[in-house]
């Protein structure tokens, strides 16, 4: 692990994502979520180093990839499944399922992000929010760039029903099993590449 991030610090900030992609895969070949580890630390910190130099490699403000939390929830209310609810307000993607998640706010941490984005996507409060995958989105016909850091975590104040504190965000929550998700044409954009990069993988204990 130390070899591999001081070989990435070496690189250009646009191949990270990319390395982040195949190493969170090795390593879920042993455990679906990243095994802790003394590097983990290392590794968090070097994300964040080479997405600032990605967003300052970008001069105009309108071209810059953008970063955002997407929370795989785990529930012993639904073990072995997955939240999603279909994107309801929209420029693109309308109607397709979505894990809960926001773009990071200025100052705000991954863990912080998603730990709000659910609550208020789904009125769960999450606990021990951890990193699971790094993918990069790319759609140039509708000039999306989203860098997507995917997180799991879990309920610990589940009720029947999701309660979003705005409905024009995400409707429709429903849990499905881990085996069984919706097909790609149904599936937004960063979970289709997720998927499609063999990165949908999830702790089996829960």
């Amino acid at each position: 692990m130390d070899a591999i991030i001081q070989q990435a610090r070496m690189l250009p900030a646009e191949r990270v994502a990319t390395l982040l992609t195949s190493l969170v895969a090795t390593l879920s070949r042993s455990k679906c979520l990243l095994p802790p580890h003394e590097s983990d630390t290392e590794l968090s910190k070097l994300v964040r180093e080479k997405l600032l130099q990605l967003e300052q490699n970008y001069a105009d403000t309108s071209e810059r990839p953008q970063v955002h939390t997407e929370v795989l929830l785990r529930s012993t209310s639904h073990p072995g499944s997955v939240l999603l609810g279909r994107r309801t307000r929209a420029a693109f993607g309308k109607g397709l399922y979505q894990l809960p998640g926001d773009y990071v706010h200025f100052g705000e941490t991954w863990e912080a992000a998603a730990t709000r984005a659910v609550l208020e996507e789904t009125g769960y409060q999450i606990a021990g929010p951890e990193v699971s995958s790094v993918v990069e989105t790319v759609r140039v016909e509708h000039k999306f760039h989203c860098i997507s850091i995917f997180m799991a975590a879990d309920v610990i104040n589940y009720h029947a029903e999701p309660k979003s504190n705005d409905e024009r965000l995400r409707t429709g929550w429903q849990w499905f099993k881990r085996d069984m998700l919706p097909s790609n044409d149904l599936l937004f954009w960063t979970l289709q590449d997720l998927r499609q990069q063999n990165l949908i993988c999830f702790d089996t204990s829960t």
